[in-house]
């Protein structure tokens, strides 16, 4: 729908009425349909209206009236004011004109915007009648009057006090004069314990800025008569509870004019509050994955030259050097984990989600575990539930758990109770966690140990944020949970008070899918695979590319290395049978991986192909296997993984050349 579409449907079906003059002529340019249901004149009688017409009578006549505030909204002061409308069959509309001169597609125009208020005038009209009904009495009857004008207060009070709303009083200064039921049960405090003390220091903590510019909202009213003031802040409850409310502020004069009190009528915003709270979050969290994305990707190229250059010098080292590069390969090794918990969490690294039952896994992890706590810690497993199916990356899970574990583990130096407990629940919803309802499987992750204060608590899922000594946390840990979780539909829910530990709960949605329970287990250790295949190996990084080809000519492999993947593609057209295997990373600028693979299939369709990448978002198997992709592989890669992937593909691939002689 373009934008006069849409202003058309907008004029037409509003509804109110809408009327458009001339700014110069003061001729009616436009009018919709509920102008003319308002005024019951036909579109056609409002068109051909003029301010000079003679004779006008009837709703018609009340539009030469507008236009004596035309000269008022000429100056830029828009006007608004109200009138009753008078039928050609005696019935009388009353209406509000809201009047502004805008400039629309460069004519200047007058426009009129009116409202149905009968039914507020009418109102109006019977509250005034009944105030003269009752100042009659008042006058002739006295004690009667009284006894009106209890009965009156006494449903007034029974309407405020069984209001759904916070409804409280004050003083100009800010001091409390009334406190409803409802805001007594809401903030905690009893009449006894509120009335006649401040907002501020109560229901308004002294250190905010809340406290501020509460004050600036009581002299804004003070210097506003007669007008309504609107404000939401945070408040405390009086346990300490912080909530948001939404305030409706109405100030009461006494006969002299002077601001007697405020009344003010709030309603809980916390529900929303959070779930806006958690839209910049979800936001900020967004950003920083896309740039720790980005920066994974350049560590991988540059640990990808590390580990391999490592291992080469290892075949040929001492013991004691051999001992020495194993540090550093062992150093690489962390760096490339961390590396791809950061991939992780900008959602960038490879995932096999399948059907998983966690009770099993759990039970390993436990196993696992309890070799390396501290005697001090005690560790049990609760699974209330054999619903423990979910759809995950084992892997994943397995991370999430391990880093849940590990920060409660740091949270007890003096030992405690580590418990794990697994349970499903029928969730109706959870608004603050951006939950829908349905059932989850409920993993808890329970630690006796210090505790989170409320600073930290909001912080704690950002990247790179960590309490802990320099050294001891990349402050990746929580931040791979929160982006594991919310990437599987998930949520994180954390309780926490200084001194009594910490409960992380996570909610993931559950499967009622059959399948294996068996655990996802460490691949044993296996002789290094060699071979004596001719390999085309495609990367434009010249550090890689020449620690890879020294790599796979150590495994036994003949090798033709590139830079540029436009020459690799040249050079095997030329003889596409001089190869037995392809591999090529994705990301080079003349040409990706993918896009070779798939003028080389088009060569030859049965030539296997490895892509080697930092990041696999944009590929897959399925989208790769077409063009004869048969393995993607994350960099860096250790010389064992990479010798048992080439392994994997020839052999899956043709009949294993024979190397002898």
């Amino acid at each position: 729908m373009n934008a006069e579409s849409l202003y058309r449907f907008i004029f037409e079906n509003v509804h109110d009425g809408v009327l458009l003059h001339d700014a110069k002529t003061l001729e009616v340019i436009d009018v919709n349909p509920r102008f003319c249901e308002l005024y019951r004149v036909s579109r056609e009688e409002i068109l051909a209206f003029r301010p000079d017409s003679p004779g006008i009578v009837g709703p018609l006549s009340g539009l030469k009236r507008l236009t004596s505030s035309f000269e008022m909204a000429e100056e830029g002061r828009p006007q608004t004011f109200e009138w009753q409308v008078q039928g050609e069959d005696g019935s009388s509309l009353w209406v509000q004109i809201n009047l502004r001169k805008e400039s629309i597609d460069g004519r200047s125009c007058f426009l009129s915007v009116v409202r149905d208020i009968s039914d507020r005038k009418r109102a109006e009209r019977e509250l005034k009648e009944s105030e003269d009904r009752f100042r009659s009495a008042l006058e002739g009857e006295i004690k009667k009057a009284n006894e009106a004008r209890r009965q009156s207060e006494r449903l007034y009070r029974e309407l405020v006090e069984n209001a759904n709303s916070i409804i409280m009083r004050r003083d100009p200064t800010g001091r409390i004069s009334y406190f409803n039921e409802y805001a007594q049960k809401f903030f905690g405090f009893n009449a006894e314990e509120i009335i006649g003390r401040h907002v501020v220091g109560t229901i308004v903590p002294e250190t905010d800025s809340a406290g501020q510019n509460l004050r600036g909202l009581i002299e804004a009213i003070s210097n506003s008569p007669g007008k309504f003031a609107t404000n939401e802040n945070e408040n405390t409850r009086k346990d300490g509870e912080r909530v948001w409310i939404s305030w409706t502020n109405k100030p009461i004069y006494n006969q002299d004019g002077v601001l007697r009190e405020i009344v003010c009528v709030g309603n809980d915003a916390t529900a929303r509050k959070r779930l806006e709270e958690r839209l910049r979050h979800a936001q900020k969290m967004e950003a920083v994955g896309t740039l720790a994305g980005g920066i994974a990707h350049d560590f991988n190229n540059i640990l990808a030259v590390m580990i391999g250059n490592i291992e080469l010098a290892a075949d040929d080292a001492s013991e004691e050097t051999r001992h020495h590069l194993q540090q550093a390969l062992n150093a690489g090794l962390r760096g490339r984990d961390t590396i791809r918990q950061i991939l992780t969490f900008s959602r960038k690294g490879e995932q096999k989600v399948t059907v998983l039952h966690l009770i099993p896994l759990l039970k390993e992890m436990v196993r696992m575990l309890r070799a390396s706590l501290v005697t001090t810690i005690e560790l049990s497993l609760n699974a209330r539930s054999d619903r423990d199916s979910i759809r995950a990356d084992p892997t994943q899970i397995q991370q999430v758990i391990m880093n849940l574990c590990t920060n409660a583990k740091d949270a007890m130096p003096a030992g405690g109770l580590l418990e794990i407990s697994l349970e499903e629940r029928q969730l109706t919803a959870l608004p603050d966690l951006g939950m829908k309802p349905g059932r989850y499987v409920a993993l808890k992750v329970r630690d006796t140990g210090q505790g989170i204060n409320e600073t930290v608590k909001r912080r704690i899922f950002e990247p790179f944020f960590t309490t802990k000594e320099p050294g001891k946390g990349t402050g990746m840990g929580l931040a791979l949970v929160y982006s594991i979780v919310r990437g599987l539909n998930g949520a994180v829910d954390v309780t926490s008070e200084p001194g009594k530990g910490s409960t992380f709960t996570i909610y993931l949605p559950s499967v009622q899918d059959r399948v294996s329970r068996r655990v996802p287990s460490s691949t044993a250790q296996l002789p290094l695979f060699r071979g004596c295949e001719s390999i085309l190996f495609v990367d434009d990084e010249e550090n890689q590319v020449q620690t890879a080809k020294r790599t796979l000519q150590g495994l036994g492999y003949t090798v033709t290395a590139l830079t540029n993947s436009t020459e690799a593609l040249e050079l095997f057209c030329r003889d596409p049978g001089g190869f037995d295997l392809v591999i090529t990373d994705q990301v080079m600028p003349l040409m990706s991986g993918t896009t070779l693979a798939k003028h080389i299939h088009s060569v030859r369709p049965d030539m296997p192909i490895i892509v080697i990448t930092g990041f696999s978002e944009t590929v897959s198997l399925r989208t790769g296997h077409g063009h004869g992709i048969r393995e993607f592989a994350m960099k860096p890669l250790v010389k064992r993984e990479l010798a048992e992937t080439i392994r994997r593909v020839l052999d899956q691939s043709h009949k294993p050349r024979s190397c002898e002689g």
